[in-house]
């Protein structure tokens, strides 16, 4: 989608939002230089796809040829938006079972 520059907002802040994940669940402990297995060049990644999203696709696009060009910046923050929340839902954690609560369900199941 963002070669073909369809979407261009909406693929860029996937793509961003994929270098984010990355930084955060792999790369952060790893320090900053890539020789160590950091986030320097998933963090130049994300930079490159952010820079997409807000530039936005050129006259020659998909997005050019729809009359989309103008709405780029928008798909890409409601995308971002969207997809931070998710991320931040998945991770939260479970809510904690009482031990009285998970002997209940084990008599129910039983």
């Amino acid at each position: 989608m963002l070669a073909a520059g369809f979407l261009t907002g909406i693929a860029a802040a996937v793509l961003l939002l994929d270098m984010i994940v990355a930084i955060w669940k792999v790369r952060w402990a790893k320090g900053f230089w890539i020789a160590n297995g950091g986030m320097e060049y998933v963090l130049m990644n994300a930079v490159v796809f952010g820079l997409f999203g807000i530039a936005g696709a050129g006259a020659l696009s998909l997005d050019g040829a729809l009359g989309l060009r103008g709405r780029t910046t928008v798909l890409l923050g409601a995308t971002l938006v969207l997809g931070l929340l998710g991320v931040w839902a998945s991770t939260r954690p479970r809510p904690a079972v009482t031990r009285l609560e998970e002997r209940g369900h084990r008599r129910r199941a039983a």
